[in-house]
């Protein structure tokens, strides 16, 4: 359907604030989101990549996850 002005408002600011909530994490989580979102690597790859067990990383990468929901939630600038 259409969208409406109040929606396309709405949306631009979560972007904002999913943006902002990706600048501040640390280099190693944006490497993470670099390999599983731009790269499309495999958790497998990805830990083999970063000498790391998958376990861990579903471990990290369930961390990074929560930071940003909840950055995003809080929705500070």
């Amino acid at each position: 359907g259409k969208i409406d002005a109040a929606q396309c408002r709405k949306l631009e600011i979560d972007l904002e604030k999913l943006y902002v909530a990706i600048h501040r994490l640390d280099i190693w989580a944006k490497i993470v989101l670099q390999k599983i979102f731009w790269e499309g690597l495999s958790e497998k790859r990805i830990a083999e990549e970063l000498n790391i067990s998958r376990s861990t990383l579903n471990y990290r990468k369930g961390k990074i996850y929560k930071k940003i929901r909840e950055e995003v939630e809080k929705g500070k600038y």
